[in-house]
This record gives C-alpha cells, sequence and structure tokens, in this order.
C-alpha cells in the first residue's frame, strides 16, 4: 500500500470517527463539543496503540487481546471524564465491561468461525 492510499485510509478513519461520534452524542443530548472532543480522543488512544504495535514490531491489524480496551475505551473517557460527570471508578468499571464482552463476543465469532481467532 502506497504513502498515499494510507494517508486517504487515515483521514477517511478520522471523519468517521468524529462523524459517528457526533451522531451518538446526539443520541444522548451531549454536546458538540464533548462529541467531539470524545471522537478525537477515541483516535488518539487508537492512534497511540497502531504506533506501539508497529514499535514491537507486530502487523497493523494484529490484535492483542486487549487491544482495543486498552487504547480506546479509556482514553476518551479519561479526557471527557468532568464533561461526561463520571469518576475514574466509574471508567474502570466501563472498561472491564468492554473488556468482558470483548473478550466474549470474539469467543463466541472464533467458535462460530467468523473469526480465525478466539481474541
Amino acid at each position: 500500500m502506497d504513502v498515499h492510499s494510507r494517508s486517504s485510509k487515515t483521514f477517511r478513519g478520522l471523519a468517521s470517527a468524529l462523524l459517528m461520534s457526533v451522531l451518538i452524542g446526539s443520541i444522548y443530548a451531549a454536546p458538540l463539543s464533548t462529541s467531539l472532543l470524545f471522537g478525537a480522543l477515541s483516535m488518539a488512544g487508537d492512534i497511540t496503540s497502531s504506533f506501539i504495535k508497529r514499535r514491537l514490531g507486530m502487523a497493523p491489524s494484529a490484535h492483542g487481546a486487549r487491544s482495543r480496551s486498552d487504547s480506546g475505551i479509556p482514553v476518551p473517557l479519561l479526557g471527557c471524564r468532568e464533561l461526561l460527570g463520571i469518576s475514574y471508578w466509574q471508567i474502570f468499571w466501563i472498561v472491564l465491561a468492554f473488556l468482558f464482552w470483548e473478550l466474549l463476543l470474539s469467543r463466541i465469532l472464533f467458535l462460530l468461525n467468523i473469526r480465525k481467532t478466539p481474541y
């Protein structure tokens, strides 16, 4: 894949993440600024995870058992904690719940031969 294709994919992903954060934020009547910040921080967590995977020599599509929960969930929750009115304990439990459901659903999809790996 050439540099132009990766760059285009990155910007499409960023635009999609911001659009989805605004749409979901509107369902919960979150202010536009909070929704955009949440989406941007989600992408920042994902980009950080990708950067670390590259430095560890992992494939861009490689998933660890905790890759999504390690970056994509706590970063925006921590960054928007006060705006959302949630505590650190609530963030802890939200991240734990996401990790649990991610592992459970991944295992089910693996057993149904939808995923190639159980994580």
